[in-house]
């Protein structure tokens, strides 16, 4: 390091300001220039910890569980982290098989010292979800704002762990904005596991986003609905299930923003004879979206005579509906002709079909026209051919990698609409982005969403 930039690193201030717009690997190269540095940018590089490679998450978390005496300076880097997320199943996949007496206890060790944790997240079942959980809920975190674990559940826990969970609920039943509490067992297998963790005697007054199974949403506690803008409710688990009739207050969920429902409930969001309409802005119908997310996809996919029962009532929201998603079984030039007059405010829309689409060239030309030019606001249009990639190796739509016919498509489609900026013709590849005036094409990864 220079003279000149040592000078201006002597500063504290400016230091932290300077580590907090470095990419990782300078900032563990700032690191090691001098001690003042060291010292000051270390609680940058640990404040959020993201583990989605399985090396990296070895070694991470064994620096992490090492105690404070092993440090440079004697630090505990645990009590630095207010943000610890597991990404990517692969991660623990490869990792946790060779080193299964490790992990665990590694994690451990490190969550009994992260004082400053406010957000834990991991987007794939662990092998010690539930101890994690009950390490999490303990009352050693006091400043833990969010949870996001997806324990692997098949009957009811233990009397005290669940004890655990409905004693935190209720202690921070004030405080709580968001609640997610979903299983894919059935309806009586799901009520018999998740029933108990829920405390009948509060409510959650703060509660903005819940997600939930068809089970349990008549629990006293999820009663107060006023505050909450964002819901996503489960797909029943069996097709039993789904004979059961669901039913709501007229004065449920006035606020509500988001909705996401399996086909048979947005009726009861969306009715047509009522004085107390919801500001519902965004729909996803049979948890229907695009790339990545629709590995979660549950393959019911919807009729077009279905969808023409349904998407008549989008109008009867307070405000309207600009973003959609919905799955079909084909995609049909005709059928979309009848859809449209209900969906004209639509800014995003999100289209997954299940089988290939037929005569692609005809049909990706003929949504200019057909759907494109009627839908002025529309600034986002993709289309998922996720279940067919799930289904097979090779599976994909016909024209996912012709560029040359999305190139006429786009052509088309600047044709009658100046507000479009974001297009896939299918879910891993095929994207494209308006830039400079010109479209683009997504170089790699899914194409990032956005509102």
């Amino acid at each position: 390091m220079c003279a000149g930039t040592r000078r201006l690193f002597a500063e504290e201030g400016i230091a932290r300001s300077i580590g907090k717009y470095t990419r990782m690997r300078n900032l563990c190269a700032l690191l090691l220039t001098d001690k003042m540095c060291n010292t000051t940018l270390t609680p940058t590089l640990y404040h959020s910890v993201l583990l989605d490679q399985p090396i990296p998450f070895l070694r991470c978390l064994s620096t992490l569980a090492a105690s404070p005496g092993k440090h440079a300076f004697r630090r505990d880097l645990s009590a630095l982290v207010h943000r610890f997320t597991i990404r990517n199943p692969e991660t623990l996949e490869l990792a946790y098989p060779l080193n299964a007496r490790a992990v665990g206890p590694m994690l451990f060790a490190c969550l009994v010292r992260m004082d400053n944790l406010r957000h834990f997240s991991c987007s794939f079942p662990l092998p010690f979800s539930l101890g994690v959980f009950g390490a999490l809920i303990n009352g050693s975190h006091p400043k833990l704002q969010s949870i996001d674990l997806i324990p692997d559940v098949w009957e009811p826990l233990e009397i005290l762990l669940a004890q655990s969970i409905k004693t935190f609920l209720r202690n921070h039943a004030d405080s709580i904005r968001s609640l997610r509490l979903t299983s894919s067992l059935s309806r009586g297998a799901e009520l018999n596991v998740l029933g108990p963790l829920l405390p009948s005697d509060v409510v959650f007054p703060s509660l903005a986003e819940l997600e939930i199974g068809m089970t349990i949403f008549s629990h006293p506690s999820l009663q107060n609905t006023a505050t909450i803008k964002s819901l996503y409710i489960h797909e029943a688990a069996t097709e039993d299930d789904l004979d059961t009739q669901f039913s709501l207050p007229p004065d449920a969920f006035p606020s509500l923003q988001t909705l996401i429902c399996p086909n048979a409930t947005m009726l009861a969001f969306l009715p047509e004879n009522t004085t107390r309409r919801r500001p519902i802005r965004a729909v996803r119908l049979n948890e229907a979206s695009y790339g990545m997310e629709s590995l979660d996809y549950n393959g019911d996919q919807s009729d077009w005579d279905e969808l023409l029962e349904l998407l008549p009532h989008l109008p009867f929201s307070a405000v309207p509906v600009t973003e959609l998603s919905l799955a079909v079984w084909d995609l049909s030039i005709e059928e979309l002709r009848k859809v449209v007059p209900y969906v004209r405010d639509l800014e995003k829309f999100v289209i997954v079909v299940d089988e290939g689409i037929e005569n692609s060239e005809e049909l990706l030309i003929q949504l200019g026209p057909v759907l494109i030019a009627q839908l002025p606001r529309l600034h986002t249009l993709l289309l998922s051919d996720m279940p067919l990639r799930v289904r097979s190796e090779d599976g994909e739509f016909q024209h996912a990698r012709d560029i040359a016919l999305q190139q006429r498509a786009l052509a088309e489609y600047e044709r009658h609409s100046s507000t479009l900026r974001r297009v896939a013709f299918a879910a891993e590849v095929g994207g494209w982005e308006k830039c400079g005036g010109r479209w683009c094409p997504v170089s790699s990864g899914y194409l990032i969403e956005v509102s």
